[in-house]
């Protein structure tokens, strides 16, 4: 790679820069968010499974050599001079998008201002299709390949990574790899992950003033903008009039208030940039006088997760150099 003339490289790409927008346009409009099974490949939904088809299809029409993994993950091989590869990890479901914090359709790509907006342009189908297209300039300015470049794209990276269970079962790992998912220019690792449930039981309350229902967030990696409890109240007469900035309440009954609260969603890798709405909801409703187990619910949850970005309250705060 010392003789590359990147220079060369950089026009070849500008070249394919139309091509590109229409490849890319193209697969942000799938909704890839997970779903239920849908029968023999589709195992994360019918939106992912078609999402990876066209993939797969546009990988085929750019010359790479595309394979679908049992509907889990793909993969898109540039040969080079030996079999050995060098790995390209890239992921084709997004989270959940709610439309009404978007000004357009999540899923129905504008440029504005010269950006593509939609869900996935950044994770992680744009960044997909740029280091495919950087791999063909290479290419077409005559860079001898010495190793195979597999691009491996996932379909199951926001909620557990079984699609990569599933295709190492089937695969080695190639012995040297990169992700471009995040900081640009790579990544070569990411944060360990722990996915848990924490659940309570308690018996139903007639009494009030008690909680009923609560119910927030999209997905396990992304900080709930809103959240909304249902509870049982004695009266219209009794309950709090002057509620915090960010929280309203509906009466939907005589003795049933929905309250609910909103904050500012963010990715769980990066929690500061965003307002929890459930943490918001449950510091105004633990200064409730609500009883019963709901209630000793709320309480556990504001100690656990209060003011906390990183864990410390649960035992779990680590930092490596």
């Amino acid at each position: 790679m010392a003789n590359v003339d990147f220079s060369q490289v950089d026009t070849v790409l500008e070249g394919y820069y139309p091509q590109m927008e229409r490849d890319l346009i193209g697969l942000l409009s799938f909704p890839s968010v997970k779903g239920e099974p849908d029968g023999p490949g589709a195992p994360f939904g019918r939106g992912i499974a078609d999402t990876l088809d066209y993939a797969l299809s546009m990988a085929g029409s750019l010359g790479f050599q595309p394979n679908n993994v049992d509907g889990y993950a793909g993969y898109a091989d540039l040969p080079g001079h030996s079999q050995e590869q060098v790995g390209v990890l890239a992921h084709l479901d997004v989270v959940p998008a709610d439309p009404k914090d978007w000004d357009s359709d999540p899923y129905a790509p504008v440029i504005r201002e010269g950006r593509i907006i939609a869900r996935g342009t950044m994770d992680d189908k744009g960044p997909l299709v740029a280091a495919m297209y950087g791999a063909l300039a290479l290419r077409d300015c005559g860079v001898q390949l010495d190793k195979t470049v597999r691009f491996i794209m996932g379909c199951d990276e926001e909620s557990g990574m079984a699609c990569m269970t599933h295709y190492l079962s089937q695969y080695a790992p190639p012995p040297c790899s990169f992700s471009p998912d995040a900081s640009f220019p790579l990544i070569i690792a990411e944060k360990g992950v722990s996915h848990y449930t924490y659940t309570a039981a308690w018996q139903p309350t007639a009494s009030a003033p008690a909680v009923l229902s609560l119910d927030a967030g999209a997905a396990a990696n992304v900080v709930p903008a809103e959240a909304v409890a249902t509870l049982r109240w004695t009266s219209r007469d009794t309950f709090p009039t002057c509620v915090p900035q960010g929280i309203s309440v509906h009466w939907t009954g005589d003795d049933q208030v929905q309250v609910k609260a909103v904050g500012r969603a963010a990715h769980a890798s990066t929690p500061e940039e965003g307002e929890n709405g459930l943490m918001k909801l449950v510091r105004f409703l633990n200064g409730l006088p609500l009883t019963g187990g709901g209630a000793e619910f709320l309480h556990t949850i504001g100690k656990l997760y209060q003011d906390d970005l990183y864990g410390a309250d649960l035992g779990i705060q680590e930092e490596t150099d």
